[in-house]
């Protein structure tokens, strides 16, 4: 009998578990994979960041409004790709936040004068920054310290922009124009597109980039392979080894990928 009632709660488990709804979100702003292939949603609607296994169940998440540890006001975007990090931009509160594997304030980066709006980290944790407003793109140490060493990398603020890290390379997207950069700051190479780029995700093989009517995808030279439609007002994107996820305000969309 014990092993009965043991096996029906697996059931109603699994059961439940394929009946749930995927989450929904008031304003969700950024998405990332981490190294498990969890996915990691920011909503700004509830400062909350949220952690979703790998079957898009929510788990965890932590934050609210506010500048204590572990709160958040509005906060922009993230990035879980580093080991078991992850990082959290909050330019309201002029900083960027490390978070451990359980979702718990590990550390600040002071960011004041600047307000990081876009982060990438790369394998050494060095993180690069925009600052939308200033039109900057900005370099800090694993240690948290500005690296005053890093080329002054402007941008026009009246476009969009985002940065990504892919293999060593840092990419720096400003209107319909990639930047390829090293992480040094010394442009190695550029690709230009049809349309504005919203977005940058990297995978291990391949960069995905999101304009507002499609994504296109690039292998580890920048050259294309895939293009395929965008979701309704896309807000970011992230790659699986064989999914990519495209985020709108409210949810998460999943495309199949060759």
């Amino acid at each position: 009998p014990i092993s009965a009632g043991k096996d029906f709660t697996v059931w109603v488990v699994l059961l439940l578990s394929l009946l749930a709804e995927p989450p929904r979100f008031a304003d969700a702003q950024s998405v990332s994979v981490n190294v498990s292939g969890q996915t990691l949603v920011l909503d700004a609607g509830s400062s909350r960041l949220v952690r979703l296994s790998v079957d898009g169940i929510r788990t965890d998440s932590t934050g609210g409004f506010g500048s204590r540890q572990n709160a958040f006001r509005r906060p922009t975007d993230v990035d879980a790709t580093h080991g078991l990090r992850v990082l959290v931009a909050d330019p309201e509160n002029s900083r960027l936040v490390w978070l451990d594997r359980h979702l718990q304030a590990e550390a600040d980066i002071p960011t004041a004068p600047y307000r990081i709006h876009r982060l990438a980290v790369n394998r050494s944790g060095d993180v690069f920054g925009i600052d939308r407003d200033a039109g900057r793109l900005i370099k800090y140490r694993l240690d948290g310290s500005l690296d005053t060493t890093f080329p002054d990398i402007r941008i026009d603020p009246s476009l969009g922009a985002d940065v990504a890290v892919f293999g060593d390379d840092v990419l720096l997207a400003s209107g319909a124009v990639l930047r390829i950069l090293n992480r040094f700051g010394a442009q190695t190479g550029f690709r230009r597109f049809e349309a504005d780029i919203l977005r940058l995700a990297s995978g291990t093989d391949r960069l995905a980039v999101s304009t507002a009517a499609e994504v296109i995808l690039l292998d580890a030279r920048y050259q294309e392979t895939t293009r395929s439609g965008a979701v309704a007002d896309v807000r970011d994107i992230a790659l699986l080894p064989n999914r990519l996820i495209l985020l709108d305000a409210n949810g998460i969309h999943l495309r199949k990928l060759d």
